[in-house]
């Protein structure tokens, strides 16, 4: 420890814990990143990318990497200065981190969480439920710095202050962000988030059953779901049709169902959509789900839709795997408050 250090010894374990830990994975991914100089933009003139991020200093991209991806807990002068301790290097400023957090594109980030996810998932530590990885996926917002590209959503000082909508898909059991979007907060939260879904790794999709509130239930979304063989747990809305309202005030606690969403009255609701989701009309196939009923605590009646395919989910299994989907809502919070995401936009 450097002398002077306002570091405990607890802290600093803590801190090289951490640090060790993603160390090896960041460094790996270096060396086998081969469109890592593509990832190095704004590079002053007169400057290449080995003078931009020299190795063997505290901003080589090692670090830099290791520094952003920390849990947060102080502000970011004293987080620097604890890791400029932990590293055994000269103290760094705020600006000189902004500096060189600029010349990384924000496409490294999301690549580098490919690649330690793909690590991860390669080994036996990833619990599961039934053989199946159970992904939530859900949207909060993001206030951004101004001057941001992102719509104005709100004001602070008087003045509108940007924000954006974070789509995250997590696996809810292992609490782990597999993708992640900033969007407009304009943007429809189910258009972004099956952008995020269709792009993980179908062997991926496969072993999977993928977790939806409210907002998601709706003719064109669970077409896209379907259609990708992708099993679902999905909670639904009253009013979202007849059938599933007339569910509802029965006494029924399971019932399978299908909407023909070839209909002249699934189309007069939803032709606009499919178009805009290039649903070509022989992928406008019968909508087949599940349905199962329970009673909550407060006196609500919950009603979970569910693929009809893979697993079959009774009404206490639906209830159950539903309910894990607060991982999520776990790992937002960590993430706006622990790792301070609004901080490092």
């Amino acid at each position: 420890m450097i002398k002077g250090s306002p570091l405990t010894d607890q802290t600093m374990t803590t801190l090289e814990y951490i640090y060790n830990d993603f160390q090896e994975e960041i460094v790996s991914f270096e060396k086998n990143h081969d469109k890592l100089v593509k990832n190095i933009v704004n590079v002053p003139k007169n400057s290449s990318e080995d003078r931009v991020f020299v190795r063997n200093r505290f901003f080589s991209i090692t670090n830099l990497l290791a520094f952003m991806i920390m849990p947060r807990c102080k502000s970011l002068a004293a987080e620097l200065m604890d890791f400029s301790c932990m590293r055994g290097c000269r103290e760094v400023s705020k600006s000189a981190f902004s500096q060189r957090r600029r010349n990384l594109s924000e496409k490294i980030l999301p690549d580098l969480n490919d690649f330690l996810c793909s690590r991860y998932y390669g080994t036996d530590l990833p619990r599961k439920w039934k053989g199946r990885y159970l992904v939530a996926v859900d949207g909060t917002g993001v206030t951004m710095p101004r001057g941001k590209r992102f719509d104005a959503a709100g004001t602070h000082g008087g003045l509108p202050r940007p924000t954006a909508k974070a789509i995250f898909v997590v696996d809810a059991l292992n609490h782990i962000v597999l993708s992640c979007a900033l969007v407009d907060y304009s943007t429809d939260e189910a258009t972004a988030a099956w952008n995020l879904i269709s792009s993980l790794p179908r062997d991926f999709l496969d072993q999977c059953i993928f977790l939806f509130d409210r907002l998601y239930p709706s003719s064109w979304f669970i077409t896209m779901v379907q259609n990708s063989g992708i099993q679902f747990v999905m909670r639904c809305r009253t009013h979202f049709n007849s059938e599933i309202d007339a569910f509802f005030k029965s006494a029924q606690k399971e019932k399978d169902v299908k909407f023909d969403v070839s209909s002249a009255a699934w189309r007069n609701k939803t032709e606009r959509r499919y178009e805009r989701m290039n649903i070509k009309e022989d992928d406008r196939r019968p909508l087949y789900l599940h349905l199962t009923k329970s009673r909550l605590g407060t006196g609500e009646t919950e009603v979970i839709a569910s693929s009809v395919f893979g697993i079959r989910l009774s009404a206490r299994q639906a209830y159950v795997v539903y309910g894990l989907r607060w991982g999520v809502e776990t790992v937002i919070g960590q993430e706006k408050n622990q790792e301070q995401i609004e901080h490092n936009t």
